[in-house]
């Protein structure tokens, strides 16, 4: 699976999004339009993105206000949004070998962050 179909961000019942161990390697667009975010927000609990080839995490993941565990270990991320730490939650970004730094909105997360295996990662 390269993407996520267009249908599955409208699903207002949504509560855990496993999508782990395909080659998505961008978040899909829909996902942060205004409706889909409504339903998304209200639902999603947990969203497993492991084992991808995602390259970044937009600052739009901020806007899943019920999302408490967010998975994006073995990916390519390069880039985190700050935004993505205004929240608390489970947030996974274990081997990312291309995650170098972290934004210093780091500092002030609330949540748990699990960073284990980036040999290259410095935290502010």
């Amino acid at each position: 699976l390269e993407a996520l179909p267009d249908a599955w961000a409208a699903l207002g019942r949504l509560e855990v999004l496993d999508a782990s161990r395909n080659r998505l390697h961008r978040w899909p667009e829909n996902v942060f339009q205004p409706l889909s975010v409504d339903f998304l927000a209200q639902s999603l609990r947990r969203l497993d993105l492991a084992q991808n080839d995602l390259f970044e995490v937009p600052a739009g993941v901020a806007r899943l206000s019920k999302l408490a565990h967010l998975s994006l270990r073995d990916n390519r991320l390069n880039t985190v949004d700050a935004a993505v730490f205004s929240r608390p939650m489970v947030l996974d970004l274990s081997s990312n070998p291309d995650l170098v730094e972290l934004p210093p909105a780091v500092a002030s997360f609330e949540g748990q962050l699990i960073v284990q295996n980036n040999a290259q990662l410095t935290t502010p």
